[in-house]
């Protein structure tokens, strides 16, 4: 989102939030910028002298004037400033003319302490007005080579700007208008995640500059100028540059300069966008390298008289004082042409052009509100004077009156309705104001009379920008860049929108035309390694922060993003230094205090940090890893980060500090004592993070509060805080002004709470209310994820879950909280649920100060060691899996890779976890299940653990018929039948339209030429003839059964973006599925559907992939896999499971016969079975039948008992969602 209205779109701060970098001058433009600056003058040096001064007098503060002079240090030094000071000095008291307004001052300048320059500013005053001027003090002080006192300017403060040809003005204020800004996007920069580093990604969007351009005629003779017959060049321009005619018209006789103006420096916040992006700024003064000098041409904006036939001697000498006051102006001396204006006036004060150039000149000066005044008084005299109603209307913006400004360009377009300047200042004044639409209009009004204008299409986008009609923003932005290609502000702001579309490589695009021509935009690079950190590229990101930081050094937020990069990469000891080298700068920085302890936590507690940095050297605690390491750092952040000052940083730094005590108790589950001091720092946190004022992050610390409560067995405590934290909730939920997706995403993102109360019910023994909270909870999950907000949503009662069960069936239903893990057994006809695992015991009622060492040694409750140990071993199961997907290329490597190696050692410590041989003691008489697994239990083969014994338990049952449901409610809602006359049923194939596999490619068409025979009416979408479009409208056939071998990708965050994914890599998203009436489909089979994940993502709500998007779509089955399966064993599985479904068996029947017929499979009846498949192929088939052949031919070799595919890694990943139905 763009939120820095409040700024001129031309003020380049020190604020990496929607600043510009400094546009060069327009009549500078076509100069080449490798040219070297001319050295200043003496009188350009008293010009910026003069308004130094003029700052310090309208008290702008000693801050404004330090940075007045850095600003400049590269063209003016401290010891040019002295010598200058000196001359200056000597001729001041050289002069017989009384200067002691300058000496006062000159002496305010002094008593600022800011540095030598002050100092001898103040020594000249003070001898001013004594009358003394030593020399022995001129020449000490002409000695001096020190260099001014340095500051830490914030990074967060607009910093002096430059007004181009004389006439931009940098309208300021400190109070924002109301504009209606998406407040979700309007987040306070750098806020990552408690305990876990994240990148900061800061918005922007332009901040808002008035700005004026000059027209410019033959400049006015002293004294003996003719009268002009019209109105002459009279005033600051239009507001976003001269035409082109405009330029032309420049005078050559004069070099081209400009004053530069510093606007009144304040505090701005840095903002991000979900996570948002950084433009430009520019902390350097280009005008410094692009102009010759500095001394203003500013009669070239100034209004000579009109000239009547009869003037009387006493307006002859008022003109002669105004023409002198021209001639004064002309060489920098305004204070001179102000007196010289005033002489006028008081003689004649009858003279519009007096007051109009004697405001002109204040507002020269900084003197807004007096500008102001001789502008009223010169409109009063000529009341249609189109120059005087713009100029007001533009200084009434510098003083942040936006309403008044805008009152004022009114007036000068009903003047002059045919100058573009007028319309873009009135959208200036619409946009301050809040009035996005009408600020557009005015732009489009401004663009049709002058389309050729680069900075109004520019500024136009930004409006557009603001207003989130982001393809209409570029669209105008893209007309900027036709017109000017090196208008590198509207590459930046280009590509921050891009951005925010998500469109992260033409973001990039973007902002590498901006570098091409402006190499040292630190913003850009900064912006560009955010979206490469998004595209995963972290190196690339790594080496994008360090250009930002090469130009920038000071630049925390670049070192913090490479930080963050640095973690991710898993080096640690470099991200350490690195946060640090951010703390350096920024030590209250809080969010890179708990970067770097999570860095410091993931290293082992003896890995000496190889290069220190200041912080680490200072306190040896910070040198450490592990455990220690971590609290050292978040300990050592406290020192620096106050609550009164920091309320959010202080407390979420005692969030991580109760994560981490929590996360350490974890792994000694026999001690209480780290979840006690994880309780009291959450405690701490809740202190600053008040309901009042940070809301959510409140009901984070509830939520953690209560799961560490209930770890321990404090359950009447925990149930006082949950019903606290849940009444919290639904206010929020109820707020009128959050969005209906708002409230989805809060209802999503604390669905915890729902979960605990579950734990709750379930500690007082109310087994059938704890298993309707469980069920209303996983629905709610479910419609959220896959549909829109909606506050009420209907869940059955535990009566209503008898339909799905009869004496052979029964519902295995599990339930995963913060702290807990629980099952429920449902059974025909039973009362209530039975509990598998122990209520946690509630020590409530123990005297805790008798039995304090036995609290302590107490085992935590076993649904929360469950828990626990089920997250550790998912962990491991996950990293596994991923470095299987990322190492193992060939088939050796795959075969031998541990994943695949000790999967059945793994699937048995699963089996273990999950105390399935106590669960199968409560199964006699049951030979079928439903199994309904809740949040990450989804992802894994939960079906094989009630099929594999282990040897040190009873054998189970071998015959279980096994399905999977997303919930009850689901399972109801599906009607429930049989596939039969099965070869009438319509069959749509899509066939590997992604696949470069010639292996896979030959199994799938010996697999789909056999499949396709089972029916008489088949469609084939094969290949590369799998397009979005042609399956897209595939699928709005009438079908019964659709059979998809391709990649699918499962998005967990957000299911609606789960996809088929086609030819291209071009995509069918489940969003787009769910809008296709699927009532004619009984079957959904993604057979060798390999889920593409990038890592892994903890899944808190509820897990929703493609297979239960179809059931809850309607589809009555979906066969899917939980990971891809050998192309050869995939073939086997899918052509039995068709010829069952041939036979009239239930899809569930059908599947399980066949992977158990592939799990007891021999050499000698594989080859039976490709001797039968090859006498079933189309004869014309040489080349399948080739290769099936060999693979016959293999199979006859082998020892003819042997199981081929004993391994689950061949049958245990085909799993089925629906109903049993017989």
């Amino acid at each position: 989102m763009l939120t820095q209205l409040l700024q001129w779109l031309n003020k380049f701060s020190n604020h990496p939030v929607g600043n510009k970098q400094s546009r060069s001058l327009r009549a500078a433009n076509e100069s080449e910028v490798a040219q070297a600056p001319p050295e200043l003058t003496n009188a350009d040096l008293e010009v910026l002298f003069t308004q130094l001064l003029a700052g310090v007098q309208q008290g702008r503060g000693q801050q404004w004037a330090i940075q007045y002079l850095q600003r400049m240090e590269d063209r003016i030094s401290v010891e040019r400033w002295i010598d200058w000071l000196l001359i200056f000095g000597e001729k001041l008291f050289l002069s017989p003319a009384p200067n002691h307004q300058l000496a006062t001052q000159m002496m305010q300048l002094g008593e600022l302490g800011i540095g030598k320059v002050g100092e001898l500013s103040y020594d000249i005053g003070i001898r001013l007005v004594t009358g003394e001027l030593a020399e022995d003090d001129e020449q000490d002080e002409g000695s001096e080579t020190a260099t001014p006192e340095t500051f830490d300017i914030p990074l967060d403060s607009p910093g002096q700007e430059l007004i181009r040809n004389l006439g931009e003005l940098l309208w300021e204020s400190d109070s924002l208008p109301d504009v209606a800004i998406n407040p979700e996007l309007e987040i306070t920069a750098a806020a990552p995640q408690v305990d876990s580093p994240s990148e900061i990604l800061t918005e922007n969007t332009a901040e808002i500059i008035w700005e004026y351009s000059e027209q410019e005629t033959t400049a006015a003779a002293p004294l003996d100028l003719t009268p002009l017959e019209k109105d002459v060049h009279d005033n600051l321009n239009p507001l976003l540059g001269d035409s082109e005619k405009q330029t032309a018209e420049i005078i050559k006789s004069e070099p081209e300069a400009v004053i530069v103006f510093s606007p009144e420096n304040g505090e701005q916040s840095l903002a991000n966008l979900e996570q948002n992006v950084a433009y430009t700024l520019d902390e350097s003064l280009v005008r410094w390298e692009q102009n010759a000098n500095l001394v203003p041409q500013l009669p070239a904006n100034l209004l000579p008289t009109n000239q009547t036939p009869a003037i009387t001697a006493t307006q002859l000498h008022a003109q002669d004082w105004f023409y002198q006051g021209l001639q004064q102006a002309k060489i920098g001396d305004l204070l001179g042409a102000i007196a010289s204006y005033n002489q006028a006036i008081e003689m004649n004060p009858d003279v519009f052009e007096y007051w109009f150039n004697r405001g002109l000149t204040l507002f020269h000066l900084g003197y807004f509100v007096e500008a102001i005044a001789s502008y009223d008084e010169a409109i009063a005299l000529k009341p249609n004077h189109y120059k005087s109603w713009y100029n007001r209307g533009g200084t009434l913006g510098e003083l942040g009156r936006f309403e008044e400004a805008l009152v004022c360009f009114n007036q000068a377009i009903a003047i002059q309705p045919h100058k573009p300047e007028a319309f873009s200042s009135q959208a200036l004044a619409l946009l301050k104001l809040g009035q996005i639409g009408e600020a557009i209009s005015s732009y489009d009004q401004a663009l049709h009379l002058e389309p050729q204008d680069p900075e109004n299409w520019y500024y136009r986008g930004i409006a557009l920008a603001v207003s989130e009609q982001y393809t209409e923003a570029i669209a105008s932005y893209d007309q900027a860049t036709e017109i000017k290609p090196d208008f590198h502000e509207v590459w930046i702001d280009r590509g921050v929108v891009l951005f925010n579309l998500g469109n992260w490589l033409e973001a990039i695009a973007s902002w590498d035309q901006a570098l091409a021509t402006q190499p040292d935009l630190y913003l850009a690079w900064y912006n560009r390694g955010i979206a490469l950190e998004n595209l995963g590229q972290r190196e690339e990101a790594i080496a994008s922060y360090h250009n930002a930081i090469a130009i920038k050094p000071d630049f925390h937020l670049a070192w913090y993003n490479q930080a963050v990069a640095l973690f991710h990469l898993e080096r640690f000891a470099e991200a350490i230094v690195t946060y640090d080298n951010a703390l350096q700068i920024k030590l209250d920085y809080w969010e890179a205090w708990i970067g770097r302890g999570t860095a410091a936590g993931h290293l082992t507690t003896q890995t000496p940090l190889n290069s220190l940095t200041s912080i680490a050297t200072q306190n040896p605690a910070l040198q450490q890893g592990g455990y220690e390491g971590k609290l050292a750092s978040l300990e050592e952040g406290l020192k620096h980060i106050r609550p009164d000052t920091h309320p959010e940083g202080w407390g979420r730094l005692h969030i991580a500090k109760g994560n981490t005590y929590y996360d350490r108790g974890k792994k000694y589950p026999t001690s209480r004592n780290y979840w006690y001091q994880a309780i009291t720092e959450y405690n701490q946190a809740l202190l600053t993070l008040t309901t009042a004022d940070f809301t959510e992050l409140h009901l984070e610390v509830l939520q953690s509060l209560i799961k560490a409560l209930l770890g321990i067995g404090q359950t009447a405590q925990a149930q006082k805080l949950q019903q606290q934290a849940a009444d919290l909730l639904a206010q929020l939920l109820t707020e009128s002004t959050r969005s209906d997706d708002s409230k989805k995403q809060l209802a999503l993102k604390f669905a915890g709470i729902g979960q605990l109360e579950v734990d709750l019910a379930v500690e007082y023994g109310d087994l059938v209310e704890a298993w309707e909270m469980a069920e209303q909870g996983k629905n709610s999950c479910l419609t959220w994820l896959l549909s829109d907000w909606q506050e009420q949503i209907y869940s059955h009662y535990y009566s209503s879950v008898q339909q799905l069960l009869n004496p052979h069936t029964a519902i295995i239903y599990w339930h995963i909280s913060p702290v807990a893990l629980h099952t429920f057994i449902i059974k025909d006809q039973a009362p209530s649920p039975i509990l598998v695992f122990t209520p946690i015991q509630n020590l409530g009622l123990i005297d805790l100060e008798e039995n304090a060492q036995l609290v302590h040694e107490l085992p935590l409750p076993e649904a929360v060691r469950r828990l626990i140990e089920f997250e550790d071993w998912l962990e491991d199961w996950h990293q596994q899996y991923q470095e299987y997907l990322s190492q193992a290329q060939d088939q050796h490597s795959k075969s031998n890779h541990v994943w695949r190696v000790d999967m059945d050692e793994k699937l048995l410590q699963l089996q273990n976890i999950l105390q399935i041989s106590t669960i199968a003691q409560e199964l006699e008489g049951i030979s079928q299940l439903i199994l309904i697994p809740h949040r990450d239990l989804h992802r894994l083969p939960l079906h094989t653990l009630f099929n594999t014994s282990s040897p040190f338990q009873s054998e189970l049952p071998s015959d279980f018929t096994i399905s999977y449901l997303p919930s009850v409610q689901k399972g109801l809602s599906v009607k429930a039948e049989n596939i039969w006359q099965f070869p009438h049923q319509i069959l749509l194939s899509v066939e590997y339209p992604n696949s470069t596999k010639s292996s896979s490619l030959k199994f799938a068409k010996a697999e789909f030429e056999i499949i396709s025979q089972m029916f008489n009416n088949a469609q084939r979408i094969q290949g590369s003839d799998a397009t979005r479009n042609e399956v897209a409208n595939a699928l709005l056939d009438h079908n019964n059964i659709f059979h998809f071998a391709g990649r699918v990708i499962n998005n967990y965050s957000e299911p609606k973006k789960s996809a088929l994914v086609l030819v291209d890599e071009d995509q069918i998203t489940l969003e787009e599925i769910s809008k296709i009436n699927l009532n004619s489909y009984k079957l959904v089979t993604l057979s060798a559907s390999e889920t593409a994940i990038t890592k892994h993502q903890n899944i808190t709500t509820e897990y929703v992939d493609l297979a239960s998007g179809f059931i809850c779509g309607g589809v009555p089955h979906v066969l899917s896999t939980l990971w891809t399966v050998e192309s050869s064993a995939s073939t086997l599985v899918m052509i039995e499971f068709y010829r069952r479904l041939q036979m009239n068996k239930s899809p569930v029947s059908a599947l399980a016969e066949a992977t158990l017929w592939l799990k007891e499979l021999t050499a000698l009846e594989l080859t039976q079975w490709y001797e039968n498949l090859l006498s079933n192929l189309d004869p014309d088939e040489l080349k399948i039948k080739a290769y099936l052949a060999t693979y016959l031919y293999r199979s006859s070799k082998m020892v003819p008992d042997k199981k081929l595919y004993s391994h689950p890694y061949y049958w245990a990943a085909y799993t089925i969602k629906g109903i049993i139905s017989e």
